[in-house]
């Protein structure tokens, strides 16, 4: 996990100015937006009962009634900034258009053969450029379903129309996915019925 000190000047080089955390790491984020730009705070997790002062619960934008603003944006424009690791020196961002986002969006649908049918279990950190970009962005992108593996494991929930995930602990999810190319690993699907 991060520091407040490097969160803090992650937060200060990209120049965000929102800040979304889940209650594990709210107490690092309140430290760490101390002199940033960051003038919204969102606590993703809980039903806000015991949100911190100046923080939004996320279920709160949920049900705002706001209209969606009109942006005017440009393929060439700015999608996002990913943070390298930092480890020989402080991170570096790495901006990416919307173009470069979609572009890579297409490329691993085509190379993985992802579809709208498919359900594709996601075990790497959200936070990791390959798993946003080349596993759940594409999959979202045509429609296909995704279960996220929480730090426990996956939890037995029915999917729509297609049975039940299976409970399998991140650790057996790792070593059976590891016996297939690296192709096969973007479109694994858990498809079993229950």
């Amino acid at each position: 996990m991060l520091t407040a000190e490097e969160v803090a000047y992650v937060l200060g080089h990209s120049g965000a100015r929102m800040l979304c955390a889940g209650d594990e790491f709210v107490p690092v984020a309140r430290d760490a937006v101390t002199g940033t730009a960051v003038e919204i705070l969102i606590r993703l997790d809980g039903d806000g009962s015991g949100a911190s002062p100046g923080w939004i619960p996320f279920a709160q934008l949920d049900s705002a009634d706001d209209q969606e603003p009109v942006v005017d944006l440009d393929t060439g424009d700015l999608a996002q900034i990913i943070y390298t690791s930092g480890t020989e020196s402080r991170p570096k961002g790495a901006m990416l258009t919307h173009d470069a986002v979609i572009w890579q969006y297409v490329s691993c649908i085509i190379d993985a053969e992802i579809g709208a049918d498919d359900i594709l279990l996601h075990a790497l950190p959200l936070y990791h450029c390959a798993q946003l970009d080349v596993f759940l962005g594409p999959a979202v992108y045509v429609g296909a379903s995704n279960v996220i593996v929480a730090p426990s494991g996956i939890s037995s929930r029915p999917v729509p129309g297609r049975g039940s995930t299976l409970n399998i602990v991140r650790y057996v999810v790792a070593s059976r996915l590891s016996t297939y190319s690296a192709y096969e690993r973007c479109s694994i699907e858990a498809r079993v019925t229950l």
